[in-house]
This record gives C-alpha cells, sequence and structure tokens, in this order.
C-alpha cells in the first residue's frame, strides 16, 4: 500500500450524469481480451464536485461472465490479495470444482514485480473472469479457460470518463469520446480535472 490516493472531479457542464474512474494497462495495445471495467462510478449534477479515494491495494476476484465482452456486468466472488513484493503471495491458482470456483495461493513464482494467476485444467473455457482489483474494486478482467496463465506488473493509467455507466461494466473504448487521462503530479497523491460546459475535459 502507497497511501490514499484522491481524485475531484467536478461537472461544469449543464449535463448530468455520472462520473467514471477506470484503469488502463499498457498490455492492453497486445491483449485485446484484457478489459477495463468501470471501476468507480458516481452520478454527479451540473456544478457539483465529486471525490474519488483510494489505496494500492491489489487482489484477484473472478466472476461467472460467461464470453467477457464490452458491456457485460463483472459480479465479483470471493477477493484474495496479492503483493508483488512478498514471495508466495503475488501469484493465484484459478479452480473450478464441485462447489464452484475459487482462488488460493500458487506456489509459481512470477518474475520480480509481476502479480497474476494461473487457470488450471478444471476451469471451463468462456465461463468465467478474474479481474485484479485495486482497493477491493474489480478494475481489469480478463476471460479465463484451462491451462491459461497471465502474468503482468501493476502499471495502471488513470482515466476518467463522463457518461452512462455502471460499477463493473467492460468498457469499449471505441465507444468512448468523453474521458482523460489523470496524470498525478510528481510526488502527490491527489489530482483535480474538470468536465467542462463545452463537454471536454481539463486537468488541474
Amino acid at each position: 500500500m502507497a497511501g490514499l490516493y484522491t481524485l475531484r472531479l467536478t461537472n461544469d457542464s449543464p449535463l448530468g450524469g455520472n462520473m467514471c474512474l477506470y484503469q488502463r494497462h499498457p498490455l492492453q495495445e497486445t491483449e485485446p481480451g484484457f478489459f477495463s471495467l468501470a471501476w468507480m462510478c458516481q452520478t454527479c449534477r451540473p456544478g457539483g464536485t465529486i471525490t474519488f479515494s483510494w489505496n494500492l491495494d491489489f487482489g484477484f476476484t473472478w466472476a461467472e461472465t460467461g464470453l467477457l465482452m464490452s458491456g457485460v456486468f463483472f459480479e465479483p466472488g470471493q477477493i484474495i490479495g496479492v503483493d508483488p513484493n512478498v514471495s508466495g503471495k503475488c501469484a493465484l491458482l484459478f479452480h473450478h470444482g464441485d462447489s464452484g470456483y475459487s482462488l488460493e495461493y500458487s506456489s509459481i513464482e512470477p518474475e520480480a514485480g509481476d502479480i497474476g494467476f494461473q487457470a488450471d485444467e478444471s476451469v471451463p473455457r468462456n465461463q468465467a473472469a478474474v479481474a485484479l482489483t485495486v482497493s477491493g474494486r474489480p478494475a481489469l478482467a480478463r476471460q479465463t479457460g484451462p491451462n491459461q496463465n497471465f502474468f503482468f506488473q501493476p502499471d495502471l493509467q488513470y482515466w476518467a470518463a463522463f457518461g452512462p455507466f455502471e460499477p463493473g461494466q467492460a468498457l469499449d473504448f471505441s465507444e468512448m469520446v468523453l474521458t482523460t487521462e489523470i496524470i498525478f503530479p510528481s510526488g502527490k497523491r491527489s489530482a483535480r480535472a474538470a468536465f467542462q460546459r463545452d463537454c471536454t475535459w481539463a486537468t488541474r
């Protein structure tokens, strides 16, 4: 955990709607099935301001999504924390048995700084997904199938959007136009942005 992060979003537009904070990851350039989820959402009326707060606590969770695609909602089941800096707690095993799906710590040691999971041979194809959680909420999800491994470094990019988004919704970047990347000033854990009257974003 790296301390509390905060983001203040102001709605200076004449529109009412939801402010959405979501994550992107560099691997999405080469992993088309690695979906961003609407991570945190809150209604914000014209002239209003909302604040999102979180810690950099990582974990993984699973959901029975069926085929994972944009618009699908990820409803998390069990969540288990992971830490890229702690041996034995940076990788998880995903299993399907008589009592359903489960995650547990894996004996696999990924490369330094990586976190991830391995799905064993019991996991059916295109029926479930595993998501990275940040501060206890699912943020990035990937479809799972038998004997699939997925390891990566938690290099997160924060983006804000305005629109009819709901928490856990798998996002389609091609349909998202009212968005902006949130860059935290060097050494700072707080940032601000405003959705302006002309429906563009300004970071502060």
